[in-house]
């Protein structure tokens, strides 16, 4: 989290400052970084195989050892010529009444942190604080979770096994349930396991009854978004506004070639959602326009932006080793149709909000933090906040969330959001979790 932190303070420092050289030594920087985890990974590769190859270890750990020295000098760099950075640039530890100022009223934040078996909870609003600490609770929550993700991304999975939802809402929201209201924004702020679950889909009450759409869902009272660190939210929260070049940017139903399935539905889903916006404000990459070559020379400047497309994890496809969107494949250029988040942080994504419509959007990377990969990427290239996915979801469902998430009302993301799932939670056709929970706004807004 305290990675992901300096991405936030990094991006405040580009959104603000227009010193060439800052930008280019923070874009390095992240470069760097994503390059020795890659080097990591490889390297750990390398020492588990049956045969070490001694020559290929000593060439990735030399080339490890160059990297952190590049990163060290930039580090060095700014702390002798900008120093009056240092309080975004370097680790700040921002004081609780700082904090409590930023929350809006009706918000509360959650943060959960593990301390070696035992279970942190802080609670704060805009006037209070508090905690708890849970003994020896950790491996039973682990193996909760566990739990209630494998039912969660069956849409076949039996009503009656989802108690552990109610199991898991006994130890993370009911010790301080006295102190929020009905409709409430819950902020949860972990990046550890905690963060793999959608908090809509626990209960407040036991299983009872065999519709989905009778039970007591937290969606049902409350919204929620989603942060890895404290210091995220109060970033975000002093972000200033944005003028976008555009209002809606649109990319989807990619060309696959026959590599992929194809996803013909997210073509009306993007046509659908820019059907809100004026047509000079709107740009459609669809079939095979939906190619790194035209993303790459389009001004990716929009206050919404989506893809709505297939999303990898790492090493899911040879020979691509990080998550990546899947753009149109086989164009006959010099692309091979994959946004990996090396790509995605040398190119600017500005937006007010990204929708990734894909699959696994807000998994791990190989480092196994929860707010890494494609978010983290995503995040650093210039997008505030985020609708992103848990698991593979399925596309008839996802036109359905992202469509009326343009067509309601509300004024935050999160309402909009929380609006959009329970109208799929009370349609018999996709009342399972599995089709609505998936879905969340990772950001403040």
């Amino acid at each position: 989290s305290s990675d992901f932190s300096d991405f936030i303070r990094e991006m405040i420092v580009k959104s603000n400052i227009q010193n060439e050289e800052i930008v280019n030594n923070l874009q390095k920087k992240e470069t760097l970084r994503n390059q020795i985890t890659a080097l990591r990974n490889d390297l750990t590769k390398i020492q588990l195989a049956d045969e070490i190859d001694r020559d290929q270890e000593k060439d990735v750990m030399s080339k490890i050892e160059k990297y952190l020295l590049e990163l060290n000098d930039i580090n060095e760099l700014f702390e002798a010529n900008y120093k009056e950075l240092n309080f975004l640039l370097n680790n700040t530890n921002y004081s609780l009444e700082k904090i409590q100022e930023a929350i809006d009223v009706n918000e509360n934040i959650f943060l959960y942190t593990f301390y070696n078996e035992d279970l942190i909870i802080l609670f704060v609003d805009q006037k209070n604080t508090d905690f708890r600490i849970i003994k020896n609770i950790k491996n039973d929550i682990l193996l909760k979770i566990k739990n209630l993700r494998l039912l969660l991304e069956e849409p076949r999975s039996n009503i009656s096994r989802f108690n552990v939802g109610y199991d898991l809402y006994k130890i993370l929201i009911e010790p301080f349930e006295s102190s929020i209201q009905f409709d409430d924004k819950i902020t949860v702020i972990s990046d550890d396991i905690i963060s793999s679950i959608p908090f809509a889909s626990l209960l407040d009450n036991e299983i009872n009854g065999n519709n989905f759409s009778e039970q007591d869902f937290l969606i049902k009272k409350y919204g929620f978004s989603y942060l890895p660190s404290i210091e995220s939210f109060y970033l975000l929260k002093n972000l200033k506004n944005t003028e976008y070049a555009k209002k809606f940017i649109g990319v989807g139903n990619p060309n696959f070639d026959n590599t992929f399935t194809q996803l013909p539905n997210t073509e009306s889903e993007v046509k659908f959602i820019s059907e809100n916006f004026e047509n000079n404000d709107t740009v459609l990459l669809l079939g095979n326009q939906a190619n790194e070559t035209l993303i790459n020379t389009t001004n990716m400047d929009s206050e919404f932006m989506m893809f709505a497309t297939h999303a990898l994890k790492a090493n899911e496809v040879e020979n691509i080793n990080e998550p990546a969107i899947v753009l149109s494949q086989n164009l006959g250029n010099s692309n091979d149709g994959y946004l990996t988040t090396s790509e995605i942080l040398n190119q600017k994504f500005n937006s007010n909000l990204l929708i990734l419509s894909a699959c696994n959007t807000a998994s791990p990377d190989l480092s196994g933090d929860y707010y890494s990969g494609l978010t983290r990427s995503f995040f650093y290239s210039g997008s505030k906040n985020m609708l992103t996915t848990k698991w593979a979801v399925e596309t008839n469902s996802a036109e359905l969330i992202t469509t009326e998430f343009f067509k309601n009302n509300a004024k935050n993301f999160f309402e909009k959001l929380k609006m959009s799932q329970i109208q799929l939670l009370q349609d018999n056709n996709y009342s399972h979790p599995f089709y609505w929970s998936p879905y969340t706004i990772v950001g403040v807004n």
